[in-house]
C-alpha cells in the first residue's frame, strides 16, 4: 500500500530512491510584472533505511 507522494518499505537496509519535487509559482511585483516559474528538480541516491515515519498535510 502506498499513498500519491510516497513508498512503504517492507524491510530495512539500502534501497535505492529517487527524489522528485516539482513547484508551479505565479509571482507579481509593483508595477504590474509577473509571471510563472516552474521548476523541477531530482536527485537519486542510496540510502540506508532502518526506521521512517513521515506525516504528509494538506
Amino acid at each position: 500500500m502506498s499513498p500519491d507522494c510516497g513508498h512503504r518499505y517492507e524491510r530495512p537496509g539500502e534501497h535505492e530512491v529517487t527524489v522528485t519535487a516539482h513547484w508551479d509559482v505565479e509571482w507579481t511585483a509593483t508595477g504590474g510584472d509577473g509571471g510563472t516559474l516552474a521548476q523541477t528538480r531530482t536527485t537519486e541516491l542510496v540510502t540506508d533505511l532502518r526506521e521512517a515515519q513521515v506525516l504528509n498535510t494538506r
